[in-house]
């Protein structure tokens, strides 16, 4: 996220309930809240769900079109094929 956006912005986090993916997500959210960034609302749990991951992001950015980042901290959604389309 630094590299494309090295000064602070908004974020959302699209996480899920497993242990290790909830200390990814504290220490995520721990990062960019001491360099700046503000969380513009709670993290979405997807459970891993690559479907519902895309579209909880599309979801986002029609909420909040001026979000600087939705960060998924699983990389589920990467498995749908509709992730790509998303960054076109």
């Amino acid at each position: 996220l630094k590299q494309i956006r090295p000064y602070p912005g908004t974020f959302r986090i699209l996480s899920a309930t497993s242990p290790n993916i909830q200390d990814r997500e504290k220490g995520l959210r721990r990062k960019l809240l001491n360099e700046g960034w503000r969380e513009t609302g709670p993290p979405i749990y997807t459970q891993g769900n690559s479907s519902l991951i895309v579209d909880r992001m599309y979801e986002i950015a029609r909420e909040d079109p001026n979000l600087t980042a939705i960060v998924p901290v699983i990389g589920a959604g990467m498995r749908e094929p509709r992730w790509v389309d998303f960054f076109k």
